[in-house]
């Protein structure tokens, strides 16, 4: 490449440079001699594997074409093209990411990353400003558009041409309501909204129909969501009504009572739940209810046990049967560690263990009483077998002010007409 200048005093001077189908052009050096270029052509260059960081800087650039360029892995690490219109990167296979773009770039009002490498977009793309809509990306999964104090208006047109994103994190931005155009991301299955202080609501009918979780912790301001399958919603001080089954709430204090949770939701054998949310004590609408009681065990560590037992009623379909679990870290008390473990006539057929739950809140989990990882049956289960559900709760840390931690087993399941049928689905599990 040095080699192409005769005179480098006339590089100054230099406004377009063509070096389309270059087949055996490797690397682009330092372009720094070249400030005042307007028109680079690299296109089709198929060894191009590296272009130096100084092509993010010419600020007199209009057109960068790099089409075709199969091999590139490096295209600079940050751009601050103020004149730059139009940039072509279609079918740079190997190029993986877009480079932080570091001033607003007004002019470029054409992009076009089709058929290449890049799978996640950097959140600088806000700078993006000129661009009437951003690419469409038949093959971008993820993408990223943190702390951008976007409005409503700065991001909506263009992500309705996502349809193939599965994750989309939207994480501190300044947007009051979703649009309604987020319906269309049919393959949305993660979308964080964490740290948006002013989102208001999630109107009715516009997160798709496969997203799964919701992030929303922090977002102070949210009043209402929709009925989704997991939102965590951690320190959502401001909501008032949920609609959703499975969730985490930390520190959302005016849902502190809420207890319109009642059984009736947990009943969807589809899904393993998992609520938090403020609260004091189990819910009524528990069958059983036991205090663990508090042993210190090492000198910051502290457990608390209790056993739960109740024999199964016969009339009771066997294979929709699901445990409803409680834990309530009262007031100065976090519960760190959480091992469920439950049995069927002594033998172990399910456990479950969860990570910490706050001060000042419960915790309710729904999960199958039967896990086929664990059980292995000698004979056929019948009617009026015992269940027992052990809890062991571990706490670290400073003397608990109290000794006893509420706990509560609450067991779901379909009726049916003739018990005798139940034991087909045990003689199924047998070895």
């Amino acid at each position: 490449f040095p080699n192409l200048f005769f005179d480098s005093q006339h590089l100054a001077k230099l406004r377009f440079l063509d070096l389309s189908g270059s087949q055996f052009l490797e690397k682009i050096p330092d372009l720094s001699e070249i400030p005042n270029i307007e028109h680079l052509d690299l296109c089709r260059c198929t060894s191009l594997v590296e272009i130096d960081d100084s092509i993010g800087l010419l600020d007199k650039l209009v057109e960068l074409n790099l089409d075709g360029c199969v091999n590139l892995t490096r295209f600079a690490t940050r751009l601050r093209l103020n004149s730059l219109e139009k940039l072509y990167l279609s079918d740079c296979k190997r190029l993986e990411s877009f480079p932080e773009i570091e001033v607003k770039m007004e002019s470029l009002w054409w992009l076009d990353i089709s058929g290449s490498g890049i799978r996640e977009l950097p959140s600088s793309i806000a700078y993006l400003t000129g661009l009437p809509e951003l690419p469409l990306l038949p093959e971008l999964y993820s993408f990223t558009l943190r702390g951008c104090n976007l409005s409503k208006s700065d991001f909506a047109l263009p992500l309705v041409y996502w349809y193939t994103l599965t994750e989309l994190d939207l994480s501190g931005n300044n947007f009051v309501n979703l649009p309604r155009g987020f319906s269309k991301f049919v393959n949305l299955r993660e979308l964080r909204l964490t740290d948006c202080e002013s989102l208001l609501e999630i109107p009715e009918q516009v997160l798709p129909p496969k997203v799964s979780p919701v992030r929303l912790d922090n977002c102070t301001s949210l009043q209402k969501i929709p009925e989704v399958s997991w939102v965590l919603l951690d320190n959502c001080t401001s909501l008032e009504k949920i609609g959703s089954m499975y969730l985490s709430l930390t520190n959302c204090v005016r849902l502190r009572g809420y207890y319109d949770i009642t059984e009736n939701i947990f009943l969807n054998p589809r899904f393993d739940y998992d609520i938090n949310l403020p609260g004091d004590e189990v819910p009524k609408w528990f069958s059983y209810c036991k205090d663990a009681t508090i042993v210190r065990t090492k000198r910051y560590q502290y457990d608390a046990r209790c056993e739960v037992s109740f024999e199964i009623p016969p009339n009771l379909k066997w294979e929709t049967l699901r445990l409803v679990l409680c834990v309530v870290a009262v007031a100065e008390v976090s519960i760190f560690n959480i091992s469920f473990t439950i049995s069927l006539n002594g033998q172990r057929v399910n456990e479950i263990r969860l990570d910490r739950i706050e001060e000042g809140h419960v915790r309710l989990t729904c999960i199958p009483l039967l896990n086929r990882n664990y059980v292995n049956l000698s004979q056929p289960l019948k009617p009026g077998n015992l269940c027992k559900v052990e809890f062991l709760l571990s706490l670290y840390g400073r003397v608990p002010a109290i000794d006893k931690i509420p706990c509560g087993v609450h067991l779901l399941g379909h009726q049916v007409a003739d018990v005798s049928v139940t034991e087909d689905f045990y003689q199924r599990l047998l070895p």
